[in-house]
């Protein structure tokens, strides 16, 4: 009878996870690859040293929290350190959604980060992260975060395992 009653439990949650599952809003593929398509242009700006497009591109959030010369002078610094890239591919597009007056300090709206898995010249290994903001039915750019592998470990610092939020401008 014990039997019977875990198997007929279990078929239960099993069908209610299903159903659970269709219900839940389902991520679109399209707007995984705009964020895809708009973060590898962005990459291509900074390999490019096109570091003041990027500030006239960028997203109001980004401009009320930072000045274009600290901007333009900390994004070509961190991007230059780096060196030549000789490989990248994307490793995660994470979505987020801020309330009004949440603890981060960020306007309510959609924000997004996509993370990418760099190779370096140099043989070492970085993180890129791209940030963006939603406004106006358009992926806005928000910041440029990068961090390194350190020298003396092959362990690689990801910059997605950096609190969840939007980045402005950060370097390790």
């Amino acid at each position: 009878m014990n039997r019977i009653f875990t198997g007929w439990l279990a078929a239960c949650l099993m069908v209610a996870g299903l159903r659970i599952a269709a219900a839940a809003p389902s991520v679109s593929d399209a707007a995984s690859d705009e964020l895809l398509r708009v973060a590898a242009d962005i990459l291509r700006k900074a390999d490019a040293d096109q570091v003041n497009e990027l500030w006239e591109s960028g997203s109001g959030v980004l401009k009320s929290r930072m000045g274009k010369t600290a901007f333009v002078r900390a994004t070509r610094k961190a991007r230059l350190s780096m060196g030549p890239v000789t490989d990248r591919e994307w490793s995660s597009v994470t979505r987020l959604k801020y309330q009004a007056d949440n603890e981060s300090g960020f306007p309510a709206g959609l924000y997004a980060n996509v993370v990418f898995s760099t190779q370096l010249d140099s043989g070492r290994k970085a993180s890129e992260r791209i940030s963006f903001a939603r406004e106006n039915n358009r992926w806005i750019f928000t910041g440029y975060a990068i961090a390194r592998e350190a020298p003396d470990t092959a362990a690689t610092q990801d910059a997605s395992a950096a609190p969840a939020k939007p980045c402005l401008l950060y370097t390790s």
